[in-house]
């Protein structure tokens, strides 16, 4: 299925740090909607991660396709974050991607995980 190979690809560059193989995984004007950032685009969102984050270790837990609607899938994953402050987090989430109408690039990414942790980390970073 694209869409799998679509999220594997959305991993190995998050934890590259690729922002152009990231990108070209969505379609011009897609957003991102996470606990931190609210409603952003793609490219600010994952600018900001990428200041933020050192180094990432992302890996897919579980993919999960419907069957009868090709136009979402959820991500399970897990990272392991070592912060540009030197501190270390690790935590699980689910990335809800809906798909571009032909199926090829993300449309849309909502990302659902425990803020509060990352949130204080994220903190104590930016201090």
């Amino acid at each position: 299925m694209q869409s799998i190979k679509l999220c594997k690809q959305y991993l190995s560059s998050v934890t590259d740090g690729d922002m152009h193989g990231l990108l070209s995984l969505f379609v011009p004007g897609a957003m991102v909607v996470a606990p931190l950032s609210g409603k952003i685009g793609v490219e600010p969102f994952h600018q900001k991660l990428f200041s933020d984050v050192k180094q990432a270790k992302a890996t897919a837990k579980n993919i999960f396709a419907t069957v009868n609607d090709a136009s979402s899938v959820a991500l399970h994953f897990s990272y392991a974050w070592l912060l540009a402050n030197g501190g270390f987090i690790e935590f699980e989430g689910v990335n809800i991607f809906e798909l571009a109408d032909d199926g090829r690039k993300f449309s849309k990414l909502t990302i659902i995980y425990d803020s509060a942790p990352l949130r204080r980390r994220l903190d104590d970073v930016r201090q």
